[in-house]
């Protein structure tokens, strides 16, 4: 009928197989949409899936040379529709092809999407023990620098100036049991980095010093 015609058809050209497939589009997009030349404009009409839209769409193409060579290609797409494999009416993109084959391997997909999962969770706790361990890292790091710039001052900063003041034994032994505490538990952490050990053998080394040096006052 008219309403099925191909362009080239109504145009008054010979009839070829390309008509054939122009109106089997129109009909498949018809019956799938329950929308089609034979209906009103306004009567009701439902979405097609995209498979059989791309199909509907290449068959009835106004190009004759756009759309499907025989109506045995076309039915040959149908039929890798059903089988839930790529059709040839579609961009074979990955996504795409990718998407068929979980379609048709509904254990794989499971299988796929329970591993992906697996591998989410892993990267999640991945990355919150990642962050934790830098948090502590940073953490751990303040409190050696304050401890080793606590000992450098009482050692070499605090203690110095008040050698020279009279009546500052007791205070200048408190600053020397304080600062030996600190380079202590730095030099026996065994966090502390090497950088940090080796300000504490220095510290230590002015110690002796302090405490019982022969080139000078001393403790004692």
């Amino acid at each position: 009928t008219a309403a099925y015609a191909s362009p080239e058809r109504r145009a008054g050209e010979p009839a070829s197989t390309a008509d054939d497939v122009y109106g089997l589009g129109l009909l498949l997009r018809e019956l799938v949409s329950r929308h089609g030349p034979s209906t009103p404009d306004d009567g009701p009409s439902r979405p097609l899936p995209k498979d059989l839209e791309a199909i509907a769409a290449r068959a009835a193409a106004e190009d004759p040379q756009a759309r499907y060579g025989s109506a045995g290609a076309m039915a040959a797409d149908l039929r890798r529709w059903q089988a839930c494999e790529p059709v040839l009416a579609r961009p074979r993109s990955v996504g795409y092809v990718l998407a068929r084959f979980l379609t048709r391997r509904p254990k794989f997909s499971a299988a796929a999407a329970v591993a992906l999962l697996g591998l989410a969770a892993t990267a999640t706790v991945s990355t919150v023990l990642y962050f934790q361990a830098e948090a502590a890292r940073r953490d751990a790091n303040r409190r050696f620098d304050d401890a080793r710039s606590m000992a450098k001052y009482m050692l070499f900063g605090l203690y110095d100036q008040l050698s020279a003041t009279p009546q500052s034994l007791k205070v200048r032994r408190d600053l020397a049991g304080r600062g030996q505490s600190y380079l202590d538990q730095l030099s026996s952490d065994s966090r502390a980095p090497l950088a940090v050990k080796l300000e504490a053998a220095d510290g230590l080394a002015r110690l002796a010093s302090v405490q019982g040096g022969v080139g000078g006052a001393n403790l004692g």
